[in-house]
């Protein structure tokens, strides 16, 4: 079977239209037109999307440096429960760990009870003892154990109530107290564990006595003649002597009994265990390190407890943050997010 062949004539200017010079000008200026509008389109985004994620970035950096700021900024208490020992306080409050620390003890002692002024008669006397007796004090807080500004100190020449910010061999006591003694600012103290003196003098006069049977001396002679012996006694069983740096008044009368003292190495051994032993963490960031190091140096009976729970809250917002913020970001990525 044959198929006819056709052929079709059309004149020159009978072409489509889509295939005319300014129809295709047309569409290559809305072509162009679209892909500028589309451009356009997507710097903007660009250009808002940069701008959203640079915000997201600073929020983040603000949330990052203020969780930073709670944590440094939050006090964190460090606190010896069992008795720490006096001697050990100069390590520990003095190391890097530690700031604004205080401590805090009190035990019943002889007041100036060794002192030349008293004749032998006074000594062999054992009933004049209970006028002596007080209440030492070892804190470096003294307004803080007296429950504020309830003492109105006078402080001799070359102290003030800065020698309690660190150890220092002397004591302040109330103005009726050292009145009763005859103490005044500058004299010096001598201060040992309640009853020593009557124990030593006792103890002394009975040796004398069974030594020297023939010997018909009165516990005033004895005193006398073996005063020496009584003074080394004394300070080797806890005695100690210190300067009166200060009185003070109490309206109240509540501490008209006590003395103050910071300590001092010299007579750190007789100083009781400490009531109250705490410190302010210095930096939080050391926590886990104090704590190892405060439990290693405690003693004997004596724990150590750090209220770092305040701390968990601030410490897991920081690794929270830690991961979302995007640390990998460099500058030339943004730069181009804007091309």
């Amino acid at each position: 079977m044959r198929i006819k062949q056709t052929q079709v004539y059309l004149p020159p200017n009978s072409m489509p239209a889509i295939y005319s010079r300014s129809s295709v000008r047309r569409s290559g200026m809305r072509y162009v037109q679209r892909h500028m509008r589309r451009s356009a389109v997507k710097s903007a985004m660009a250009v808002v999307l940069a701008a959203l994620l640079f915000a997201a970035i600073g929020q983040l950096s603000l949330m990052r440096r203020a969780y930073d700021g709670l944590f440094a900024d939050t006090e964190v208490k460090g606190m010896f429960e069992g008795g720490l020992r006096f001697s050990i306080t100069g390590k520990i409050f003095g190391s890097e760990y530690a700031k604004n620390p205080y401590y805090a003890t009190s035990q019943d002692v002889d007041l100036d009870i060794l002192n030349p002024r008293y004749d032998n008669e006074f000594y062999a006397d054992y009933a004049s003892y209970p006028t002596f007796s007080a209440t030492m004090v070892t804190t470096n807080g003294v307004a803080r154990y007296s429950g504020g500004g309830a003492l109105d100190i006078t402080y001799a020449d070359g102290y003030d109530e800065g020698g309690f910010a660190r150890f220092g061999n002397f004591v302040i006591m109330s103005e009726s107290r050292a009145e009763k003694q005859g103490l005044k600012l500058g004299d010096d103290v001598t201060i040992g564990p309640q009853w020593i003196v009557r124990d030593i003098v006792f103890s002394v006069t009975f040796e004398y006595s069974s030594s020297h049977p023939e010997a018909k001396r009165s516990r005033a002679g004895i005193v006398e003649e073996t005063m020496d012996e009584l003074v080394q006694d004394f300070m080797l069983y806890g005695g100690f002597v210190c300067k009166l740096a200060g009185t003070f008044s109490d309206a109240t009368g509540t501490y008209d009994n006590h003395v103050f003292t910071p300590g001092s190495g010299d007579i750190a051994y007789n100083i009781a265990p400490l009531q109250a032993a705490e410190f302010t963490l210095a930096d939080n960031a050391l926590a886990e390190e104090c704590a190892a190091f405060c439990e290693e140096n405690a003693g004997y009976g004596v724990s150590f407890v750090m209220d770092t729970d305040k701390l968990e809250n601030p410490k897991n917002m920081q690794r929270i943050l830690s991961m979302l913020y995007p640390i990998s970001v460099r500058r030339d990525y943004f730069a181009d997010l804007l091309r």
